[in-house]
């Protein structure tokens, strides 16, 4: 089992809606957030995240724990909605491996 956890601008959230239903992932999960960036936070692998010194910028967490065959599907549709999307604010997404559940 993995989870994935998808990190994105509220802009994109109803689209993360129809990739989830298209995938047919049947419960995933949702958490308002806001993003801070320290002081030091300036390299350029920073430079598109969610985030401002000063101010933060609010974004949703969602997750879900799938079978391996949907997580690679999920991943993939991410990455295919970034590269259609002009914005500097990609959707960040990842997998972890669940060892255990209880």
């Amino acid at each position: 089992m993995k989870l994935i956890a998808i990190l994105s601008i509220e802009d994109y959230h109803p689209d993360l809606g129809k990739i989830f239903k298209n995938l047919e992932i049947p419960v995933y999960s949702e958490v308002e957030i806001t993003g801070f960036r320290s002081e030091k936070g300036d390299s350029a692998a920073l430079q598109n995240w969610f985030a401002h010194k000063k101010t933060g910028v609010f974004s949703k967490l969602s997750f879900a724990f799938v079978e391996e065959s949907q997580a690679e599907k999920l991943l993939k549709a991410v990455a295919d909605f970034n590269a259609l999307q002009p914005s500097a604010n990609p959707v960040h997404a990842f997998q972890l491996q669940v060892d255990k559940f209880v």
